[in-house]
């Protein structure tokens, strides 16, 4: 399975960016001791200053779709949260895929 997720990580002062960078290295160990041929892609408007523990490497989020066109995702999940300064608009999921939008906004 190949898994696609889009979040805010540290440094953005976020609970949701917090919570992330704990919860993906944890999805990530997760996923390989179930299949080994699990992959998760992480994409973050942090991307190059926001690093995870087991070595997982952040995107930049403008990298989803390209990423997404050589090799599709089973899935991608928008990981966002309510401290944005405006509410995000709900991305599309690159090439029809199937997109699961997790949001704390109203």
């Amino acid at each position: 399975m190949k898994l696609a997720v889009v979040t805010p990580l540290p440094p953005a002062a976020t609970g949701i960016a917090e919570y992330s960078a704990e919860l993906l290295p944890a999805l990530a160990a997760e996923g390989r001791a179930r299949d080994p041929e699990f992959e998760l892609a992480v994409f973050s408007p942090q991307a190059g200053r926001a690093e995870l523990a087991d070595g997982l490497e952040v995107e930049a989020l403008e990298k989803l779709e390209a990423r997404h066109g050589r090799g599709p995702f089973h899935l991608v999940v928008y990981q966002l949260g309510n401290d944005a300064p405006t509410p995000p608009r709900r991305p599309a999921c690159p090439g029809g895929c199937r997109g699961w939008w997790c949001s704390t906004n109203p």
